[in-house]
């Protein structure tokens, strides 16, 4: 339902994933090369989390969450659940830090408005500052600990699909260098 949970307790959380499982498993959904223990792991909507989701995750066999902000590239540890935690990073966007994600750089660059148009100049820097601020993310984990890095795309069209193009442009940059592995979750 991409609700707010930061305040919900066991039932709601359980409700949510029980709406969730039924959502996709249903015989009329489009995901049925999916089972559900191929689904191991949570971004919170809203990135809001309380510990009764954690409690939750850990009965319904989730492995990992997604749904918390670092403010470095640090490593995944686990929980006091046991739930492996990949938070997101505060990156920075020409100069103004937000998180991790493409609808976080939408709002920075446009406040969540279609404003920019495909093949224009402002739209081609905008991208650019997108690839750019990925590429410092990543060399700085890459020349640094190697933690390994988080993006989270929700391969909307925002700004004329200026997100999933960056996106793109970023994986052919990185994923087939040395010691690397692009994965999805």
């Amino acid at each position: 339902g991409h609700f707010n949970g930061a305040k919900w307790g066991q039932d709601e959380w359980n409700m949510e994933l029980d709406y969730f499982n039924q959502f996709v498993f249903s015989e009329n959904n489009h995901f049925q090369y999916l089972s559900l223990s191929d689904i191991q792991g949570l971004r919170a909507p809203l990135l809001a989390f309380s510990d009764s989701m954690y409690s939750i995750l850990k009965k319904q066999n989730y492995t990992y969450d997604t749904s918390k902000v670092s403010s470095k590239a640090v490593w995944p540890t686990k929980d006091n659940y046991g739930i492996w935690q990949f938070p997101l990073h505060n990156i920075k966007v020409t100069g103004r830090y937000t998180i991790s994600m493409d609808y976080n750089i939408y709002t920075l660059q446009t406040n969540a408005q279609d404003t920019l148009k495909y093949g224009t100049t402002e739209w081609e820097k905008a991208k650019a500052d997108v690839v750019n601020t990925y590429m410092n993310y990543f060399n700085n984990s890459y020349n640094g600990n190697r933690a390994p890095i988080n993006i989270g795309n929700h391969f909307a069209m925002w700004n004329d699909g200026l997100y999933w193009e960056a996106m793109k442009e970023f994986a052919e940059n990185v994923c087939g260098m040395e010691g690397v592995i692009c994965g999805t979750y």
